[in-house]
C-alpha cells in the first residue's frame, strides 16, 4: 500500500500533537513540583497540599514525614513538621489569597520556606543553604524520642509501682511486671509464673469498677501465706482507649497503723484500770485523753470531758463542784495557774490540793512530746490521815517520855538513837533533839563516859544493844562524877531495839552526899542484877 502525500502529512501532526501533549504533561508536574535543582544549596523537601490533603511530596519530603512519625500523610502532619522552624506559616495560610511567600527560619540558619499557590494547591518548599539540617534535624529528634521511649519503658517495667491498663469494655490489655508479679501469686497455674503474658487472674478486678477518675483508695487482697493480706493504695486516670491504674505496696503503712492501734488500746486498758486519774492536754491546752478515774475524783460529767475542753474552762468547772482549793483570791490564783501548764510542761509540778470537804489530792505534771502535757490526780487522803494520826501519836508519845523523871534512851539494833526525853538531855547535857547529826550508841556512850567515873559496864552494855535473839534486861550502878550513884539499866523493846534508862537511887544518893568531895570509890562497882 502506497502511502500518499496527504497521509503522511495526518501522521506527522498526530505525532506532533502526541509529542506535544506528553511534553506539556511533564511541564504541567514541572511547574507545581519543582525538582531539586532549585539554586545553589537548594532542597528537594517539597510539600504539595491541598484541601487538607497532602498531594505529594520528594522522596526527601516524605523521609522528613517517617521521621515525624507520621501514619497519616495530611496537610496538618506537613505543617506539625515545618512549625518549629518556621512558626509564621499558619499566619500566612490564614489568609484566603496570598501571593508567593517567603518565610525566615527562625535558627539564623539562611535557610527559608517559599509558600507559592498552585491555583487550588499550595506549594511549600524550603529552600537557601542547610536546608538539609531539618531533615537531619528530625532524624536527630526521631533517635532521642526513640531513646526516651526505650527508657520510658524500662523504668515502667522495673517500677515498683503496679501498673496496668484496661479498655473501654473493660479488658487487660496491659500490665508492668510488678503487676504480673503479684497476679501470679493468685494464679493456680505453676507453669504460667514469671511469663510475661497477660495473667488471667486479675487480682484488683472486683475493685476496678468502684473507683472514681483520681480517686484513690486503700484495699487488700489475698497474700501468698494462708491468713495473711497485702494492702495497696490504688489511683485510677482516664486514657485514650480505657483506664491506666497505679498501686503502691503499703503494707508496712498498714502494718504500723495496726500495731500502733494495738498499742493505744493496750494503754488504754492500762490507764483504764490506774486509779489515778490522768487528764492529757495537747499544745492547744485542750484535753485530748482522760481516764474512767478522773471522773471518779473529779465528780465530772463523761459529756463534758468529751468535749475536749480548755484548761482554764476544766478548771472553773472543778471550782464550781468545789473540786479546787479555796483561793481567798481565786482569779489571781487562776491567772498565775499558768505557772502549773509552765511547770508540767518540764515536769516538775507537784502540789497538794487540800479540798473543802476534807479530801487531799496530789496533783503532778509531766511533759508529752510536741508541747503536751499530763496531770495526773492522786487521792492521797487517806495516806495524810494516817500520816497525821501517825505524827499525832508520835508527839503524844514524845510528851509521855519527857513525864518521866528516869532519863530514857532508845537505840536500834544498829546502834543509832531513835528517841530520847527530856531528862535523858538534861541529865547529859546534849541537845538530840534538834541536832542535824544522828547520834549513835558510840557517841552517846563517850558522853556517858565524860561525866561517870571509870567502870567497865559500857562495853557490856555495847554488847546488851548488839545483841540478836531474845535478851534479859540488864542493870548497873556507876557513879557520876558529883559523887552520885545512878542505876543503867537496859531493857530489850520490839523491833530489836533496845531502851536505855538511867535513875536515881533516893537513899543511896542521901548517904552519898555525906562523904567528903575528896574520897574517891575504890575498887570495882558491884553489878546489880534485876
Amino acid at each position: 500500500m502506497e502511502l500518499t502525500f496527504e497521509d503522511l502529512f495526518v501522521v506527522g501532526l498526530t505525532t506532533a500533537i502526541c509529542a506535544t501533549l506528553v511534553l506539556g504533561t511533564f511541564r504541567l508536574v514541572d511547574i507545581f513540583l519543582p525538582t531539586s535543582d532549585a539554586g545553589p544549596g537548594g532542597t528537594s523537601l517539597s510539600f504539595l497540599i491541598q484541601d487538607g490533603d497532602l498531594i505529594d511530596a520528594t522522596p526527601e519530603g516524605y523521609a522528613l514525614l517517617s521521621y515525624a512519625n507520621v501514619v497519616r500523610p495530611e496537610s496538618g502532619a506537613v505543617l506539625d513538621v515545618l512549625r518549629p522552624t518556621f512558626p509564621d506559616i499558619d499566619q500566612v495560610l490564614a489568609a484566603d489569597r496570598f501571593p508567593s511567600t517567603v518565610i525566615d527560619a527562625n535558627d539564623n540558619s539562611g535557610k527559608y520556606l517559599r509558600i507559592q499557590p498552585r491555583g487550588e494547591a499550595i506549594n511549600l518548599t524550603v529552600q537557601g543553604p542547610h536546608s538539609h539540617d531539618l531533615l537531619y534535624l528530625h532524624q536527630l529528634r526521631t533517635a532521642n524520642n526513640n531513646t526516651e521511649l526505650s527508657t520510658l519503658r524500662t523504668a515502667v517495667e522495673q517500677n515498683k509501682q503496679l501498673m496496668w491498663e484496661i479498655d473501654i469494655s473493660g479488658q487487660l490489655v496491659w500490665a508492668n511486671a510488678a503487676y504480673l508479679e503479684v497476679a501470679d501469686r493468685g494464679s493456680q497455674d505453676s507453669d504460667s509464673a514469671g511469663m510475661s503474658t497477660l495473667p488471667t487472674v486479675r487480682p484488683f478486678a472486683e475493685f476496678e469498677n468502684t473507683l472514681y477518675e483520681n480517686s484513690e483508695t486503700r484495699m487488700a487482697i489475698p497474700a501468698s501465706n494462708p491468713g495473711e493480706e497485702d494492702w495497696f493504695d490504688i489511683v485510677q486516670t482516664p486514657t485514650l482507649n480505657g483506664r491506666l491504674f497505679y498501686a503502691n505496696d503499703v503494707n508496712n503503712i498498714v502494718r504500723s497503723e495496726i500495731s500502733q492501734q494495738h498499742f493505744l488500746k493496750t494503754i488504754s486498758q492500762t490507764f483504764a484500770q490506774l486509779s489515778i486519774g490522768l487528764a492529757i492536754f495537747d499544745r492547744r491546752r485542750r484535753l485530748s485523753t482522760f481516764n474512767p478515774a478522773l471522773i471518779d475524783l473529779t465528780s465530772l460529767p463523761v459529756d463534758f470531758l468529751s468535749s475536749r475542753p480548755s484548761l482554764d474552762l476544766m478548771l472553773d468547772r472543778l471550782r464550781e463542784t468545789r473540786m479546787l482549793p479555796e483561793p481567798k483570791d481565786y482569779a489571781r490564783w487562776r491567772d498565775g495557774f499558768s505557772r502549773l501548764e509552765t511547770e508540767a510542761r518540764n515536769g516538775t509540778y507537784s502540789e497538794n490540793w487540800n479540798l473543802p470537804d476534807g479530801q487531799t489530792y496530789r496533783v503532778t505534771g509531766r511533759p508529752h512530746p510536741d508541747g503536751a502535757f499530763a496531770l495526773l490526780f492522786e487521792d492521797i487522803s487517806a495516806e495524810i490521815s494516817l500520816t497525821r494520826r501517825f505524827r499525832s501519836e508520835i508527839e503524844t508519845g514524845q510528851a509521855v517520855l519527857d513525864r518521866i523523871s528516869d532519863a530514857v534512851a532508845v537505840f536500834s539494833g544498829s546502834g543509832n538513837l531513835v528517841m530520847s526525853n527530856q531528862p535523858y538531855e538534861d541529865l547529859w547535857d546534849s541537845d538530840v533533839s534538834n541536832s542535824l547529826i544522828q547520834s549513835d550508841l558510840r557517841s552517846e556512850i563517850n558522853s556517858w563516859k565524860s561525866r561517870c567515873a571509870p567502870t567497865r559496864i559500857w562495853q557490856s552494855l555495847r554488847g546488851f544493844v548488839q545483841q540478836t535473839g531474845p535478851r534479859d534486861p540488864w542493870s548497873e550502878t556507876v557513879m557520876l562524877d558529883d559523887g552520885r550513884p545512878i542505876t543503867c539499866q537496859a531493857e530489850p523493846v520490839t523491833g530489836g531495839m533496845t531502851m536505855v534508862r538511867f535513875s536515881f537511887d533516893k537513899g543511896t544518893g542521901r548517904a552519898l552526899q555525906e562523904v567528903t568531895d575528896n574520897t574517891a570509890p575504890s575498887g570495882t562497882l558491884q553489878s546489880v542484877k534485876g
